[in-house]
């Protein structure tokens, strides 16, 4: 009996091993929206007077999302960065193309990642809006994003993840907007 109680324990413990997937696992991805239509970049210049940086702020929209005045309206995704970092002789975004990072540092091509500031959620995000009003927000406190100007059209990909490791890609193609 004891002959069969080891061999039954030492079939297990081999043969369970055995019974796990081989499929790698699946990518998290945040699923919505991932073509913006309108780019709106806001120039705040030395907004951080301790630092040596220009910061703007960029706001993308969907097709069917629209801003007025200080209201979305409409249904769609709205993509924001409220502080990307540039060198002081940046006057405007379009100026500095390359890869940005998403972080906490304020490095030059830095964008500030996700945080709650005195009660509201600020850096990197996404707002999902169903006929003007919020249904979910997903917040980034990493990734990239790259800007390639080509002429006056601007190209932008966007590789970020939220807390949870969830991956959101999205482009831009177009003009963006001095607000």
């Amino acid at each position: 009996m004891k002959n069969c109680l080891f061999v039954f324990i030492s079939l297990l413990v081999f043969l369970l091993p055995s019974c796990q997937s081989n499929t790698p696992s699946q990518r998290r991805v945040v699923a919505v929206d991932t073509v913006f239509t309108q780019a709106v970049v806001e120039a705040h210049s030395n907004w951080y007077r301790k630092l040596e940086r220009h910061v703007f702020s960029l706001d993308l929209y969907s097709q069917g999302l629209v801003l007025h005045g200080d209201t979305l309206t409409g249904t769609g995704t709205n993509l924001y960065f409220s502080d990307i970092f540039l060198d002081t002789l940046a006057t405007r975004l379009q100026e500095r193309e390359g890869e940005y990072k998403v972080d906490s540092s304020a490095n030059v091509r830095t964008a500030l990642s996700a945080m709650t500031f005195e009660g509201d959620v600020t850096g990197t995000y996404l707002l999902l809006i169903a006929d003007g009003a919020l249904q979910k927000m997903y917040t980034f406190p990493s990734g990239t994003f790259t800007l390639q100007q080509l002429g006056d059209t601007s190209v932008m990909e966007f590789h970020l993840r939220t807390a949870d490791q969830q991956t959101y890609d999205a482009t831009y193609r177009g003009v963006l907007t001095d607000k």
